[in-house]
């Protein structure tokens, strides 16, 4: 080959080394272009508008107060009605809340998302039924249910509540069977915990974009990667045993609750919701409430059932997810505002103020 035919060579292939290099910036740029002019978008325009959480050290998660916005149901196959969060992180109910001592009378429910009412409007989750069939006698409700929710999450909040000097009048704990599955992290498994709720708020700080694509990938992989729990320290595949074992630690606590309302001047209630397929757990859980009432002299709410008794199972509850229906929120509310009722303007027989 000719020095000349080298030479041209060579050009050619510079030429397209050139070229090369200049459509990978062309791409890297308007990549980085494209990204912000995506971020931005995600910034100025609501279009994620899932309801944000925040890592608590007791309460292992939160949701942020002042938002509006969803939460995903149905295993991530559909969105919830939308859902706002009052500046407590209490759950709307549909109404302007009577704040401090407007109140003739405040109730705080707490719970899981059977409480917080999630697949539901916010005037239709049983404590706004509550709230508005009792607001003529000065009756308001703080719906302080948290998605996910064991009992110790509740009485991390009851205690952290009562401390604050919220005085509530009475107390509801509604506790469906599964929640008990739901206990505290091992001190290894908490640091995990911990270290990853880290590092998702330091991905929300960085992009709002990302964290929405992230969001919908954790949706997708949640019952697969988590093999069937609903929340991270559910334990999942427990035997009777197990459950009972479990049982007695969230008996302990409900009593722990009953001291602390009983100091604060509250009426504790208890609400058992049996699940359909956790006969022997519903069983466990009822008898243990009811030793519970006489031992430490709560209030158990056993009448649900007979609430529920006239409809069938589809009716009560959402198509897809299983969660209360509306309707199952309505009995719900209208028998606890009718036992609240009766004990509005009665002392606590054990309170010890």
């Amino acid at each position: 080959m000719s020095a000349e035919a080298e030479s041209v060579g060579a050009k050619a292939a510079g030429g397209r080394s050139r070229g090369w290099r200049r459509g990978c910036l062309i791409s890297i740029v308007t990549l980085i272009v494209l990204f912000l002019l995506g971020e931005a978008a995600f910034r100025i325009f609501p279009i994620d508008r899932q309801l944000d959480y925040e890592f608590d050290e007791e309460l292992y998660w939160r949701l942020k107060p002042d938002q509006a916005g969803y939460l995903w149901m149905g295993g991530g196959e559909f969105h919830s009605p939308p859902i706002r969060i009052d500046s407590r992180g209490f759950r709307s109910s549909g109404r302007a809340a009577i704040e401090g001592d407007g109140a003739e009378a405040r109730v705080l429910l707490l719970g899981d998302s059977y409480t917080f009412g999630l697949g539901v409007e916010d005037d239709e989750t049983f404590c706004g039924v509550v709230e508005s069939r009792l607001a003529g006698l000065g009756v308001a409700t703080d719906n302080a249910g948290g998605p996910g929710y064991g009992v110790f999450q509740s009485d991390a909040r009851l205690n952290r509540l009562l401390a604050s000097g919220y005085t509530p009048e009475f107390v509801v704990l509604t506790i469906p069977t599964g929640d008990v599955l739901r206990q505290p992290f091992s001190n290894d498994k908490f640091e995990q915990y911990r270290a990853s709720q880290k590092r998702r708020k330091r991905l929300r700080s960085v992009s709002r974009m990302t964290t929405f694509f992230y969001r919908k990938y954790v949706i997708l992989k949640q019952r697969q990667s988590d093999g069937g729990r609903a929340v991270p320290n559910e334990r999942a595949g427990s035997n009777e045993a197990a459950f009972r074992g479990m049982w007695e630690s969230d008996e302990r606590r409900i009593r722990e609750m009953k001291a602390a309302c009983d100091a604060a001047g509250a009426q504790l209630f208890v609400l058992h919701w049996a699940q359909p397929g956790m006969d022997e757990w519903n069983e466990i859980v009822a008898a243990g409430i009811s030793q519970l009432a006489r031992d430490a002299g709560l209030i158990v709410l056993k009448d649900l059932p007979e609430q529920f008794a006239n409809h069938s199972l589809p009716e009560l509850i959402i198509p897809g997810d299983g969660h209360p229906s509306a309707l199952a929120h309505r009995l719900t509310g209208e028998y606890l505002a009718a036992e609240i009722q009766l004990r509005i303007k009665q002392p606590n027989p054990s309170s010890k103020n």
